[in-house]
Formats: C-alpha cells, sequence, structure tokens
C-alpha cells in the first residue's frame, strides 16, 4: 500500500492490528511493533470520541473530523482523521479503519489567510482615519488662505504672518 494518508485497521475496542507505513511516518515511528496492539486513542492530544465513530461505523456512515495528532516526542500536529466500518464477508462489525491525512499546510494556509484579511481591515482603517485627517486639514486650510488673502489684501503684514505660522502648523 502506497499512500501519503495513514491508515489505521484497529478492532472494536479500538485497538491497532495494521498500520501502513505512512501512518509510521507521519508519527515518526521507527517500527511498526510501536503501534501493534496500542489504543488509537494514545496518538491523539484530544478524545477521539471513538465509541461514537464505531457507532457510525457500525450503521456504516463514514465519520470525519480534524484533532490534534500527538507524537511520541510530545510534537503535535493538525490531523484531519476519517473512521469507516471494518467489516467482514458475513457482515459483522470487527472493527474500524481510519485514515489519517496531516493538514498543516492547510491550517498554516488558513490562518495566513485569516491574517491577510485582519491586515487588510486594518489597512482600510487606517486609510479612512488618513482621509478623515486630510479632510479636516483641507477645511481648515481653505479659511486660512482666505484670511491670508485679506491681510495681503490690506497690506497687513503682521495679520499675514501670523496666518502664514498657521497654515505651516497645519499643513
Amino acid at each position: 500500500m502506497n499512500t501519503a494518508n495513514g491508515v489505521v485497521v484497529t478492532d472494536l475496542e479500538g485497538r491497532i492490528n495494521f498500520v501502513n507505513p505512512a501512518f509510521l511516518r507521519l508519527w515518526n515511528i521507527a517500527d511498526q511493533k510501536q503501534a501493534l496492539e496500542k489504543e488509537i486513542q494514545t496518538f491523539f492530544v484530544t478524545d477521539i470520541g471513538l465509541n461514537k465513530m464505531l457507532k457510525h461505523a457500525s450503521i456504516q456512515k463514514p465519520a470525519m473530523l480534524e484533532v490534534a495528532g500527538m507524537r511520541k516526542n510530545g510534537t503535535t500536529f493538525p490531523t484531519e482523521l476519517i473512521v469507516a466500518p471494518n467489516i467482514d464477508a458475513d457482515d459483522i462489525l470487527m472493527g474500524a479503519v481510519f485514515t489519517i491525512q496531516d493538514v498543516t499546510d492547510r491550517h498554516t494556509a488558513r490562518e495566513m489567510t485569516r491574517r491577510a484579511t485582519d491586515e487588510r481591515v486594518e489597512a482600510e482603517r487606517i486609510k479612512s482615519r488618513l482621509d478623515t485627517v486630510s479632510t479636516l486639514g483641507h477645511a481648515i486650510n481653505n479659511p486660512l488662505q482666505n484670511l491670508l488673502a485679506l491681510a495681503e489684501i490690506e497690506n497687513n503684514q503682521k495679520v499675514a504672518e501670523q496666518v502664514n505660522r498657521i497654515i505651516a502648523i497645519v499643513k
């Protein structure tokens, strides 16, 4: 079996009977014996709801959830877990077949999209504030220009200097 997804077969109690090489790679396990006969739950951070999944499997409906996998060294990674029934030739439920995909890239892309959206919203807020400040500056500058023109018409140098100082501050 050559697949990028980990595949695990368990009995009805969740004890592992089979793992493929991809499962071993995902969990950095060197030897298949380190996984066999362990409960599948031991490879995940949170309760995967095995009983609930097996109930779904017993009525032949695959179940899917995202849950964090946990390696032996304690590192975690996001996975997508799909469980399907393992039914024998006599239609008796023997356990479950789990397909496990590392979805780290999906989570990274989702986080990058969220950050980009947050940055875009913040940039729009800043632009809006700058537009407001620009409008206010323009609204203040117009009357000052009128005062300056009146002061120059009346040859009032003292008023013209004061208006020019105010205009310099506003700009």
